[in-house]
């Protein structure tokens, strides 16, 4: 008898290794999201932890969990940060759902998020932590829990969802839509529309070459302690900054150090070949931010999969912000010494939750220019340039707006009211194009904020982001009815 067993034991050891497709199928997956899974070996030890809708299932191994969907091209995507991971006691109790084409991932009826398929890709449309809840559409999710409402002015796809750092408050999305608006020239550094995949790769070299944190050579703090290495034939990605200094040319790359893992760091750009002749420095590009832990937190290496926590931050620790990543991190420079932030140490260069910074002057409100705001009140309708608020803001002394539009009937249209103020900008920051002397800020009461470089001439006012401006002139008719505004309301043109 124990021979046979022995025997049977050896025969689906024997199936296993040279069918792949039957040791997934023991997964409990089916169609062509088996086909995809098992088609290579990288997934062998993971195992289905979920109900399977359609072509999307939620897989664990034992380090790693991830929600893996098979899109209508085929391509297998795997979302490792859409998940609890397995050092989290939540990580075994998920599945998903269901429900009127939507599908929830779902942990219990205090916790779930829902998503719905929109322009090809899966756009969250709801979601509930404990008495936190969401509901709506991008860029315009409402929010609330037991102490206050807000709107939150995000866009959240399940190729960006991060359970991990997604809101639990209306106050911490407060947070999100001002830190996000007042560093919003830093959103375009670290731009997915610059990364080329495997374009330049020689596979003729055989050779690894460092990996720095920063662009700084030798100065630079390094990550597999101090060992940090990338194969120049392997798959990498370029991904944006090109940076030239006084220690060399750098080039910023993105790869893989295993299923699980990624960095983002920096190589001396001559080991790309030519492949960056097309390119230029983009030194001036970075912002110059200072910001401030408000708790203890972390900086990563690896915002886009496993989120490694390099280093533990405390408290009150200084940055400088170079760049915002997705909705989550700021991309920030600092000093180490060992485990410790310091000054004069190693240069690191990396990603710190979003959530967990504010402004080191965050009471900058404080700094607000009252008096010189004062010759700024009255109405004002947008004349010329792009879009950089609504189309006409009444502006009042003591801090207070409205924003909206006048209608053909010389009725002003309110669709978003609120306190404003003008504070001093500081030119080293990099936010503005113009490098103004002043910068204004709108907070509505829904929790939306616009923040942008203000200047002003005799007759006008201009608002300016990263890239071009808006001008405002003193609307010169008489207002006849205050109004809110409805969906139903046909916008006029106030240039006009």
């Amino acid at each position: 008898m124990r021979r046979v067993f022995l025997l049977m034991l050896c025969l689906i050891v024997i199936v296993c290794a040279v069918n792949p497709r039957a040791y997934a199928n023991s997964w409990g997956l089916k169609g062509e999201l088996l086909d995809a899974v098992s088609s290579v070996k990288t997934w062998n030890d993971y195992s289905n932890n979920s109900t399977q809708i359609d072509n999307m299932a939620i897989m664990s191994s034992r380090y790693h969990n991830a929600v893996f969907y098979l899109d209508n091209n085929n391509k297998l995507n795997v979302f490792t940060k859409a998940v609890y991971q397995p050092a989290s006691k939540k990580s075994n109790n998920v599945d998903l759902k269901s429900e009127n084409s939507n599908i929830r991932i779902y942990y219990d009826e205090n916790e779930w998020y829902n998503f719905c398929y929109k322009e090809e890709e899966w756009i969250l449309n709801a979601a509930k932590f404990g008495d936190f809840e969401l509901e709506g559409e991008a860029y315009y999710y409402k929010t609330k829990d037991n102490k206050d409402n807000a709107i939150w002015n995000a866009k959240i796809a399940l190729s960006n969802f991060n359970i991990k750092l997604f809101p639990h408050s209306v106050e911490e999305v407060i947070h999100s839509n001002f830190m996000r608006e007042a560093l919003e020239s830093g959103s375009y550094i670290l731009n997915s529309d610059k990364n080329d995949y495997n374009f330049f790769i020689d596979k003729s070299k055989k050779h690894k070459t460092e990996v720095y944190s920063a662009p700084f050579g030798k100065s630079a703090w390094r990550a597999a302690k101090g060992k940090a290495a990338v194969s120049l034939n392997g798959g990498l990605w370029f991904f944006g900054p090109y940076i030239k200094n006084d220690t060399g040319s750098f080039a910023c790359i993105r790869y893989d150090v295993s299923e699980r893992t990624q960095r983002i760091g920096y190589i001396e750009s001559n080991k790309l070949g030519d492949f960056l002749s097309k390119w230029q420095y983009n030194n001036d590009e970075f912002i110059n931010v200072y910001l401030i832990t408000t708790k203890e937190s972390y900086l990563t290496d690896d915002p886009d999969v496993s989120q490694y926590k390099q280093f533990i931050i405390p408290e009150g620790t200084q940055f400088t912000c170079l760049a915002i990543y997705n909705y989550e991190y700021a991309y920030v420079s600092a000093e180490v010494k060992g485990d410790k932030f310091v000054d004069g140490g190693e240069i690191v260069w990396g990603f710190v939750p979003l959530k967990d910074l504010q402004f080191d002057d965050f009471n900058n409100h404080e700094e607000a220019l009252f008096d010189f705001m004062a010759n700024f009140k009255g109405i004002w309708v947008m004349d010329a340039g792009g879009t950089m608020a609504e189309d006409a803001l009444w502006l009042n002394a003591d801090g207070t707006y409205r924003a909206g539009f006048i209608n053909k009937n010389s009725t002003f249209i309110i669709n978003g009211e609120g306190n404003w103020y003008i504070s001093p900008y500081k030119s080293h920051e990099n936010l503005y194009w113009n490098n103004p002397v002043y910068k204004i800020t709108f907070l509505k009461n829904n929790g939306i904020a616009n923040i942008k470089g203000f200047s002003y001439i005799e007759n006008g006012i201009s608002f300016t982001n990263v890239e071009g401006g808006g001008g405002y002139i003193p609307f010169d008719g008489t207002i006849n009815n205050i109004e809110y505004f409805n969906e139903n309301e046909t916008q006029y043109d106030t240039n006009g």
